[in-house]
């Protein structure tokens, strides 16, 4: 089964996509992201301890059985940047 992972760690790898991925982009960064996305999510656990799922997608296409995915929208900068 394809689960969802917990919105905490999805949200985490978004983010960290954004890094420079060798050693020719030192010096270079990104002082603000802003992102728009399809989203897929469910509330799962219990009610002591519940956990939010969240993650992108996992089909381009949606069929007619699928669900309409939420969106995620989020604006995150330093400096002053937002």
């Amino acid at each position: 089964m394809n689960r969802r992972r917990p919105f905490a760690e999805t949200l985490l790898e978004l983010l960290e996509s954004f890094q420079p991925a060798d050693d020719a982009a030192v010096g270079l960064g990104v002082r603000a992201v802003g992102l728009d996305l399809p989203f897929d999510q469910r509330l799962a656990g219990t009610p002591e301890e519940p956990e939010l799922l969240a993650d992108l997608p996992r089909w381009r296409w949606r069929t007619y059985f699928d669900d309409e995915p939420s969106r995620l929208t989020l604006s995150i900068g330093r400096g002053g940047h937002t």
